[in-house]
């Protein structure tokens, strides 16, 4: 009985929409990551601009994203997650395809915050359909299996980015990322409907869902040190005599990918609380080197342990957001802990931005490591409170007792 059981969960979770799902995340991811090591270059080379600016670009997208991620998740509460699907990359591809037109910072700053509430959307409803689709007590590995998509995606496109480039020019990594983000919208036709039940109709004045407040304050913190990871890399490589930072961000991604696969059942075996502490841990590890060391050495190893970090955080955060959420408030709980993801992340582009004009490049990932070592004191507090529930109160004394 318990064998047939373990194989439902298997087929639920590994069942031909949830490979859909992966394949969509995997090409949408694809085509956002092919921006990460182009766009400070194409800030600090064609349109002249410095560094502050090139933090304001980052910062400005993902404030975009962090503004409209609670509506969104309401909003596939409400009317299902295909919309998210279909309409978000298509809002991507259009807004990223203008960038050909762009001869100034400003007009980039704003294509680029239009086409984050692209990305925000597809982001949302891909990880909205995963928790659909996991089944109780697995949804930590659920997201382990999906996100091997998102860091596939994320370690290749960089690499990809790089070689339009190097190859061709900007304007054909614009038109190439468009393209692959137009193949996602494709793939979510063939995508189910997964919302269960009758569209959602509790009013809620709150912008965050209460759930993922403590987890959205880990993962935001955590994003100082993914935004010097992902913005500041690649002039650090230039800065230390590299040809370009596809690589580190591939071994970043190479390492996370082998977590996600042979570690997956880790997060639900370790407990959300004391995987995120890990990952905090070795997030912090992974800064702390390039910040010690200039040296391009340096900069794989920390790209490295970072990803070994972030592997074991996100899908414990992911949990602690869904675990308290009423059933019909799931997506915008996840949708909650997206925004303070990006809401970190442009906090933190823009901050290390000014760090970056002031000190150096290595003084950038040691802010990032501080701030990021800031996670762990709202798991102290979760851990508190855990504590102070199943801890019993005393009981009264007998009525008579001295």
């Amino acid at each position: 009985m318990e064998s047939r059981v373990r194989g439902a969960a298997a087929e639920t979770l590994f069942r031909p929409a949830f490979a859909l799902i992966w394949l969509y995340s995997l090409v949408s991811t694809l085509a956002w990551a092919m921006l990460i090591p182009v766009l400070p270059l194409f800030m600090r080379g064609p349109l002249g601009a410095g560094d502050i600016a090139v933090g304001v670009l980052v910062s400005g997208a993902f404030l975009a994203a962090a503004a409209v991620q609670p509506l969104l998740g309401r909003l596939a509460d409400r009317r299902g997650r295909r919309l998210l699907l279909l309409g978000g990359p298509v809002v991507f591809a259009t807004f990223v395809a203008l960038f050909s037109l762009v001869e100034a910072p400003g007009p980039l700053f704003a294509l680029r915050a239009a086409a984050a509430i692209g990305d925000a959307a597809f982001v949302v409803g891909a990880i909205t359909v995963v928790n659909d689709l996991a089944p109780e007590g697995r949804r930590g590995e659920a997201y382990s299996v999906y996100s091997i998509s998102v860091w596939a995606g994320m370690g290749l496109g960089p690499v990809l980015g790089d070689l339009v480039l190097h190859t061709l020019s900007y304007d054909a990594v614009w038109l190439v990322c468009a393209g692959l983000a137009l193949s996602a919208a494709v793939l979510a036709l063939f995508l189910p409907e997964t919302r269960r039940g009758p569209a959602a109709r509790r009013p809620s004045g709150r912008l965050f869902t209460p759930s993922a407040v403590i987890p959205g304050l880990v993962v935001g913190l955590e994003m100082f040190g993914f935004a010097a990871l992902l913005v500041f890399t690649p002039l650090y490589a230039q800065e230390l005599g590299m040809r370009g930072a596809g690589l580190v961000l591939l071994a970043n991604a190479a390492v996370l990918l082998a977590m996600r696969i042979f570690g997956r059942k880790l997060p639900d075996r370790l407990g959300a609380r004391r995987s995120a502490t890990a990952g905090v841990l070795f997030a912090v590890a992974g800064l702390t080197v390039p910040a010690l060391v200039a040296h391009p050495g340096a900069l794989y190893l920390g790209a490295a342990l970072f990803g070994a970090g972030h592997a074991l955080l996100y899908p414990a955060v992911f949990m602690l957001a869904v675990g308290l959420a009423a059933e019909d408030e799931r997506s915008a709980a996840l949708g909650s802990l997206k925004a303070s993801e990006a809401l970190g992340f442009a906090i933190g582009s823009a901050t290390l931005g000014v760090i970056a004009s002031l000190t150096s490049y290595s003084g950038v990932f040691a802010f990032a490591a501080v701030a990021t070592l800031g996670g762990l004191l709202p798991l102290l507090v979760l851990r508190a409170r855990q504590r102070a529930v199943v801890t019993p109160a005393a009981p009264a004394p007998p009525a008579g007792a001295p």
